[in-house]
């Protein structure tokens, strides 16, 4: 549905034309000169408004066109003044006039090409003045003095082939212009966008019936000139009419853009500020484990440390006694290997992220099997019986996968009841996109309060006189499934046995080029 105003517009429009077409058959030199006249007003209008907001504005599209208006105007004042019948330049010949108005027309829409070049930045009016100037310059030495400028009407021809084809490129030139507006739209006011559309379709139907007359008094010729009143009377209301009543919309149509784009840009800084709290959150929570961590380890370390230290001492003092030299010796192996293996479990659990492998496509069945051979002497002395399931491919890093069920295994061996042959089995299930791995135990189990208190660096729940172990084989687990984007969960009940529920998600099963 049309809103009144349009209606009003399309009527007093539709008059215009009539008044127009019926005055051309009157007399044609009066309406060629109401179009022509009409033209430069509204040329030198449209300068004389771009020149003083130039400083207010936030770019040089406007300035740009205005400054490219004053020599369109010139050109077409001189067209008028030398067109066929106005008898101030009698032995003008339609000719020249056609010459000047496909300079007029061409410099128009190379204007309006250029505008959108300058559409994000401001540029200093001298350089406006300087090219259009100088293309102003270059077609009137060309038609005037140098009169190398190609025919384009030969009387009572007609319009020549370098006229048709010319006038064919000056179109293309406003289609090109009337695309890039579509492409800039959303840096533009609705009705000064939809007004500058217009005036450029306008435009291009002027070029086409140029193409057509065959007498500078004919139909084709009035169309033309008809069709130019229109785009130069839309490119009046885009530029004038708004500035003039509505000066805000104008000066300022890149404000609404800006406020779009700082929305969108205060969307982005509170997504990244989001981002910097949870960076921020992550380090401290990380600098508390690390201090945690460097406490406990300084504490585990220093308690092997004394213990050697304590019966080196014993063992250089010479008591001569074979038996006593012999037990001090086996304190200090014993504390040697448990400083031998705290040490290996802490560059272990360091390398999980600062020297992890490629991931790549590993059978996890394969690999289960390859590491029970490497534990074969441990599963014997135990009598473990383990029970594996049909398990996934994942692409993950063959080495962590390996460490990380390792763990899981010898920690199923090492905290069996006693006088109890250890049950281990291993099975998967889907679950969503991803897949659920369970390692399931008849140990000893534990209460399920401790079950986040297990995965904590050196947290035991036993004496080391009962199990040995330096306390980081869970953690170690807890950390290479986070760097697989998984997650494991502990579940038990005090003499019960335990479960480890181990989740890899979708990315884990999917080949490496489809995982972003």
């Amino acid at each position: 549905m049309f809103s009144s105003s349009q209606i009003r517009l399309g009527l007093v429009s539709l008059g215009v034309i009539g008044v127009l077409y019926v005055a051309s058959f009157y007399d044609y030199i009066l309406f060629h000169a109401f179009a022509e006249i009409f033209g430069m007003v509204v040329a030198y209008s449209i300068f004389i408004f771009a020149w003083n907001t130039r400083r207010l504005a936030r770019n040089s599209f406007f300035l740009n066109i205005g400054i490219a208006f004053l020599f369109i105007g010139f050109i077409d004042l001189i067209h008028f003044l030398v067109y066929k019948g106005m008898g101030i330049f009698p032995n003008m010949m339609g000719n020249v006039a056609a010459q000047l108005w496909l300079a007029a027309r061409g410099l128009q829409a190379v204007s309006l090409c250029a505008a959108f070049v300058m559409i994000r930045r401001r540029a200093r009016a001298g350089l406006f003045f300087a090219v259009y100037g100088f293309l102003t310059a270059l077609a009137f030495f060309s038609i005037f003095v140098w009169k190398n400028f190609p025919n384009c009407f030969i009387e009572p021809g007609g319009l020549t082939p370098f006229k048709e084809m010319t006038e064919w490129i000056v179109a293309f030139l406003f289609l090109l212009a009337a695309v890039l507006l579509l492409i800039y739209r959303k840096r533009f006011d609705r009705q000064i966008f939809r007004d500058l559309l217009y005036s450029t379709f306008l435009m291009i139907l002027t070029e086409l019936s140029l193409t057509l007359y065959k007498d500078v008094f004919g139909f084709f010729n009035m169309v033309g000139h008809l069709c130019k009143i229109f785009g130069f009377y839309f490119i009046y209301k885009a530029v004038l009419e708004i500035g003039l009543t509505r000066p805000i919309r104008f000066l300022f149509l890149d404000l609404k853009n800006s406020q779009e784009r700082l929305a969108l840009d205060v969307v982005e800084l509170e997504k990244k500020e989001n981002e910097l709290r949870l960076a921020k959150t992550e380090l401290e929570r990380s600098n508390r484990e690390l201090e945690q961590f460097a406490s406990v380890a300084s504490h585990d370390l220093q308690e092997p440390l004394r213990k050697i230290s304590f019966f080196a001492e014993r063992l250089a003092a010479g008591e001569n006694d074979a038996q006593k030299e012999r037990d001090y010796l086996e304190r200090v192996l014993s504390a040697t290997h448990r400083m031998r293996t705290l040490i290996e479990d802490l560059l272990n659990y360091a390398r999980v992220g600062t020297r992890a492998g490629s991931f790549e496509e590993v059978s996890l069945s394969d690999e289960i099997q390859t590491l029970l051979a490497d534990i074969e002497i441990k599963v014997a002395e135990t009598g473990a019986v383990i029970q594996i399931g049909e398990l996934p491919t994942l692409y993950a890093d063959r080495m962590q996968l390996r460490q990380l069920f390792q763990n899981l295994i010898l920690n199923a061996i090492k905290f069996k009841k006693k006088d109890q042959t250890p049950q281990i089995e291993i099975r998967a299930t889907p679950s969503g996109e991803g897949m659920e791995i369970r390692v399931i135990d008849n140990g000893i189990g534990f209460d399920q309060k401790y079950a986040e208190r297990i995965f904590e660096p050196f947290r035991r729940l036993h004496g080391r006189a009962e199990y040995e172990g330096s306390g980081l084989g869970l953690a170690i687990c807890r950390k290479i499934m986070a760097r697989h984007g998984g997650t494991i969960l502990a579940y038990g009940r005090p003499g019960e046995g335990a479960e480890f529920v181990l989740f890899f998600g979708g990315a884990s099963l999917k080949k490496p080029e489809l995982v972003s």
